[in-house]
């Protein structure tokens, strides 16, 4: 169980439309998370709901300044997936 494995899988996902098409079926948070978690291990990866939050708390600190300005902006940003979406909202 890592942040690590995560990633791995978010590379995957990234670009395995399957998968992302799986994740349509959440419709919150937490069953995202679940979902996630259920599609790693099907493809051999091995992480939890904390590495999940650890990785997305991560992201956040690490936005660049022109994301930063456009949040700030009132144009804020825009993610392709809904799933994404969920994930970033808060808890």
């Amino acid at each position: 169980m890592s942040i690590e494995a995560w990633k791995q899988f978010y590379q995957l996902l990234e670009q395995d439309k399957t998968l992302q098409q799986r994740l349509t079926a959440a419709y919150h948070r937490d069953m995202a998370i679940a979902l996630l978690i259920q599609l790693g291990k099907e493809k051999g990866y091995s992480f939890t709901a904390s590495d999940i939050e650890k990785a997305i708390a991560s992201a956040r600190r690490e936005l660049s300044e022109s994301e930063l300005e456009a949040v700030a902006g009132g144009q804020g940003m825009a993610f392709p997936q809904p799933w994404m979406q969920l994930l970033i909202s808060s808890p």
